[in-house]
Order: C-alpha cells, then structure tokens, then sequence
C-alpha cells in the first residue's frame, strides 16, 4: 500500500469514529454556517483597523 492510500485509509477510519459512518454533509455545513456567523458577528481586525 502507497503512503497516500495509507493516508486515505487511516483518514477514513478516523471520520468514521469522530463523525459516524455514512455522509455527514448537512452536520457538517451546519457547522460551518454557524462558525461564519460568529465570524460575521465578531469580525477580526486587520493591523491598520479595518476590517
């Protein structure tokens, strides 16, 4: 087995534990929905103020 396909395996082993088997599609862009609205309502400041 090639280093990626090790990669691929292990990866797919770990998804499967964290997340549960099968898609995760909508979990996961809840998830993200939510991290961009806390972004939106805490926006980070660049060096010279703006945003």
């Amino acid at each position: 087995m090639d280093p990626f396909e090790t990669f691929l395996r292990r990866h797919a082993a770990w998804s499967e534990a964290t997340f549960g088997a099968g898609r995760q599609t909508a979990s996961l862009t809840r998830h993200i929905e939510l991290e961009i609205e806390e972004v939106r309502q805490r926006p980070a400041t660049s060096p010279n103020g703006s945003t």
